[in-house]
């Protein structure tokens, strides 16, 4: 072998020799408190931080629950008003027939009393005619009044179910987003 290999070969055996003195060096830096001090940081975190975790989990899925209750409920809410504001509905419509059959009668009545009071040509029987016109018109007034107030209702029931549907399908997407969550 020539001088050169031989000089290599102890450089090569010199920067091993430092290498594993380096290794040894800083394996042996690391002690048992070290490793203690390690563990009990990890332990702190599985002790709290995963608990809490665990603990939100639980909290989040018994609020879906709570939250799925409360949906049904605010829906079932919504078809009880639908079918108050349907039956408020019919009941306009029945007391526009009654107060049209109302209008039929009094005109009846009117034009009745005019034909008898210009055959007589009466002062009473014209008496008559105006109470019954008068009478006509504060009927229609008080029906037209009641009408225009169950349709104020109507109106604003289904404002109120339009208004709950719509808070019932943020309800309802909060409830999904939870769920992915959980």
């Amino acid at each position: 072998m020539s001088t050169s290999t031989l000089e290599l070969i102890m450089k090569i055996r010199g920067f091993a020799g430092l290498f594993l003195a380096g290794a040894i060096l800083a394996f042996s830096c690391v002690n048992q408190d070290d490793i203690n001090d390690l563990q009990k940081q990890i332990d702190e975190i599985s002790d709290n931080q995963i608990k809490s975790l665990e603990q939100q989990v639980s909290s989040v899925k018994t609020s879906i629950t709570d939250l799925q209750t409360m949906d049904r409920g605010l829906k079932t809410y919504i078809d009880d008003l639908t079918k108050t504001a349907v039956d408020l509905q019919k009941a306009i419509d029945e007391s526009d027939a009654k107060i049209d059959k109302v209008k039929a009668d009094f005109d009846k009545a009117i034009a009745d009393a005019k034909a008898e009071a210009a055959a007589d040509n009466t002062s009473l029987k014209n008496d008559l005619v105006k109470s019954i016109e008068a009478a006509k018109a504060d009927v229609v007034a008080q029906l037209t009044a009641a009408r225009t107030e169950l349709q104020g209702q109507v109106d604003q029931i289904k404002s109120t179910i339009e208004t709950l549907k719509a808070k019932d399908t943020e309800l309802e997407g909060k409830i999904a987003d939870l769920k992915t969550y959980a």
